[in-house]
């Protein structure tokens, strides 16, 4: 889908909430036309989200964010904000408030605002009054976790990932999986190798076959086959997730590590698990 389309998009959704507002849907047509405009976005709320029409709204805002679309993003995140006073009870208000701040966070993180992108996160935490049992908690605590990641901060970014997971019975589940993830970036990033394949496991584990999560976990698992060098479990990964895999925000590793597997041109040393799949 070009631009030029992603912005017809943009325009549409726009002109529909205007005309409706807050508490009805926007049509699927308009929801799966966007969803198809950002192929790598991960989950963002929990099903039981996606029935309540605020909800979907914001959904569609984040698939103009993955989409590239930041300034639509920001357009009906404006919407949505605006008319969030009128959702009852007032709890569903504030936790709609909440989760338009870890978006704004998040689309203040792609930009390199990282300090503004910790004050959105933070006033979404305020404004889910310490209730861990919703989406808003969770993406509010992962979202300060990757801001700290992005400055290097190991230890103030893995305190708050193992936060998440520690809340894993409330929590909803793709947060549980994003926490793993972030996990084990960690854990190789200090080159904690058993850590990271412990976490990488993990997350490979809780998501289904085929799910763009897992075709991230198995990159993570072959990238740290390489380091052991076990150059043919790596090839070997790298191939199932290019099997699968459709976003380039996962292909992208997959392609380079498959091509770093075939350089090393060591024979498999498998351990552990025999299965990559």
């Amino acid at each position: 889908m070009t631009s030029g389309d992603t912005l017809a998009l943009r325009r549409l959704a726009l002109a529909w909430f205007d005309a409706t507002g807050l508490t009805a849907s926007p049509p699927e047509w308009l929801t799966e036309a966007a969803r198809e405009t950002a192929p790598s976005m991960p989950a963002d709320l929990a099903p039981a989200m996606l029935q309540q029409p605020p909800f979907v709204w914001l959904h569609l805002a984040s698939c103009f964010d993955f989409a590239g679309d930041l300034d639509g993003a920001r357009l009906l995140l404006d919407r949505v904000e605006r008319s969030a006073h009128t959702l009852r009870p007032p709890r569903e208000a504030r936790q709609l408030l909440a989760l338009v701040c870890a978006r704004r966070g998040r689309l203040a993180r792609q930009t390199g605002d990282v300090e503004a992108a910790r004050d959105w996160y933070q006033l979404g935490l305020a404004r889910t009054d310490g209730a861990r049992d919703r989406d808003a908690w969770s993406s509010c605590i992962l979202g300060l976790a990757n801001c700290a990641q992005f400055q290097r901060d190991w230890y103030a970014a893995e305190r708050l990932a193992r936060l998440v997971c520690i809340n894993y019975t409330v929590v909803p589940a793709y947060s549980r999986v994003n926490a793993l993830i972030t996990l084990s970036v960690l854990n190789q990033k200090q080159q904690r190798w058993d850590a990271a394949l412990r976490v990488s496991w993990q997350v490979h584990d809780l998501v289904p076959e085929r799910d763009e999560r897992r075709g991230t976990a198995l990159v993570q698992l072959s990238n740290l086959a390489l380091e052991r060098g076990e150059s043919g479990a790596a090839q070997r990964g790298f191939d199932v997730v290019l099997s699968f895999a459709q976003s380039t925000r996962v292909r992208r590793p997959a392609l380079s590590g498959a091509l770093a597997a075939a350089l090393a041109g060591n024979p498999p040393k498998i351990t552990g698990r025999q299965q990559w799949s």
